[in-house]
């Protein structure tokens, strides 16, 4: 009963953001069939007024490692410790607290750009370029800016350490996603699409380039299939 309302509640929230194709998909990947159309984005820091905290008790800062039980205890999402803490050998975890709770974290890496999944890099960075992944806002918290809150003080931080421009990936079907990061100026260079068989690879394609701003192959294999870092 308690597995019934759970999957009712994810389909509810998922519904709601119009994520119903992305539920669907990720139900197949389940199953060992991946099929994930997704773009690259480029990311750029930005001044706006609007994302100041004003009056608001919000803290945003870079989390430090003893401090990760607080990312993978969030009973909304719960995470493997070792897997995240391997993660600080190529970056950090950004973090929010809102009245004192901690409401939201985003990583970024300094190794490469991945394939949506699979763990295999698509491509390097290029320099002074940052790859951000895995952004998560607490259902209490989300409809209050948060995230672009988040946003705006994460990109500030990567800036002040000489970070020129920032990559994340947005599954094609994720238009909340899509919709909140073109509304603050990403701009998505290119359309990729991912079919694979978890236990036998799959290929990563290039549909479509809108702009020439990395080296991706328009082909590549993959081979295994890690913790996706999406």
């Amino acid at each position: 009963m308690t597995e019934n309302r759970s999957l009712w509640t994810r389909l509810k929230s998922r519904l709601s953001y119009g994520l119903l194709t992305q539920e669907l998909l990720d139900r197949l990947a389940k199953f060992g069939l991946i099929l994930y159309p997704y773009y690259v984005v480029r990311e750029m820091p930005l001044q706006r007024p609007e994302y100041e905290t004003n009056n608001i008790d919000f803290e945003a800062r870079f989390l430090d490692e003893s401090e990760l039980s607080i990312v993978t205890e969030i009973p909304e999402r719960p995470r493997d410790l070792s897997r995240i803490r391997a993660r600080l050998e190529h970056g950090n975890c950004f973090g929010v607290w809102v009245m004192g709770e901690f409401a939201a974290y985003r990583w970024y890496s300094t190794r490469d750009i991945p394939a949506a999944v699979g763990g295999a890099a698509l491509c390097p960075l290029p320099p002074n370029t940052l790859y951000l992944y895995d952004a998560f806002v607490r259902p209490p918290f989300r409809g209050q800016r948060v995230a672009g809150l988040m946003r705006h003080k994460l990109h500030n931080e990567l800036r002040s350490n000489g970070a020129e421009c920032c990559v994340s990936l947005s599954l094609a079907f994720n238009k909340s996603t899509r919709r909140f990061k073109a509304r603050l100026g990403a701009e998505e260079t290119e359309l990729r699409f991912l079919i694979a068989l978890k236990r036998s690879g799959g290929i990563d394609l290039r549909i479509r380039q809108n702009r020439q701003f990395l080296d991706t192959p328009r082909f590549t294999r993959l081979r295994q299939f890690n913790e996706p870092r999406l």
